[in-house]
């Protein structure tokens, strides 16, 4: 009996370090994917122009990311200004659509979007001491939990042929219950002239639940200089 006690053990031990062996391998081939770690690595910032797609129109956005230090993406609706800005000390947001101004994130606000400051968070995991887990399979993806230094979890859904993400889900504690906190959904993987692979089109959904919000990028620019007062708190008016 004690041998079949510690065979099992044995084996569970096993089973996890597969699984743990396995997600690793799964993320490494969506990294070889995605142009290759040492091009990844290269990536110092990126400027975006982007529409917010709707039934009959386009709304015009930029999105602005200083790898690690800074984020921020900015478009208007109807003549109202969406901002969101996070660095690694502090975040804000307005939100002149539904009139709750602007906005100082609190530190477990910022700590929440921290992830965002990562151009590819899922590829640097490693380096920045996060953990991965394969949960399992849905339909031809497979499921990786991956938990950044902070605790947050995130859970991405990587295309079992191409190795692309096919969608991302946040999630955030409250009470102690995990409760989702936004999903994309990544379409129209294109290689940019610079050998890094871009996903076209995103479907994002947040907190406000659906429907999903289409964006399409129009252009990209990779490891330009970012004029760092546009993530100066308040400021509506830097061209990124």
């Amino acid at each position: 009996m004690k041998k079949q006690i510690l065979l099992l053990s044995c084996f569970s031990l096993l089973l996890a370090t597969c699984q743990a062996q396995t997600a690793g391998q799964i993320v490494d081939k969506y990294v070889l994917a995605m142009g290759g770690l040492e091009k990844i690595s290269s990536i110092k910032s990126i400027i975006a122009h982007f529409a917010l797609k709707e039934i009959s129109s386009e709304t015009p956005g930029q999105l602005a990311i200083v790898e690690g230090r800074a984020y921020k993406v900015e478009l208007s609706v109807s003549g109202r200004k969406i901002i969101e800005c996070y660095t690694k000390n502090e975040g804000w947001v307005l939100n002149s659509l539904w009139y709750t101004g602007l906005k100082k994130l609190s530190d477990s606000e910022n700590k929440l979007m921290k992830d965002k400051l990562y151009i590819h968070p899922l590829a640097l995991y490693k380096q920045r001491g996060g953990t991965l887990k394969l949960v399992g399979k849905e339909d031809d993806n497979y499921i990786i939990l991956y938990t950044n230094p902070d605790g947050i979890e995130a859970r991405y859904l990587i295309d079992s042929k191409t190795y692309y993400i096919h969608k991302e889900t946040r999630y955030v504690k409250k009470d102690g219950v995990l409760t989702e906190l936004s999903t994309t959904i990544f379409e129209d993987y294109r290689k940019t002239p610079e050998g890094y692979c871009v996903a076209y089109t995103q479907h994002i959904s947040g907190v406000t639940g659906p429907p999903l919000l289409t964006f399409v990028v129009k252009n990209i620019v990779f490891n330009n200089s970012v004029n760092n007062n546009i993530f100066d708190y308040g400021n509506q008016e830097a061209d990124f």
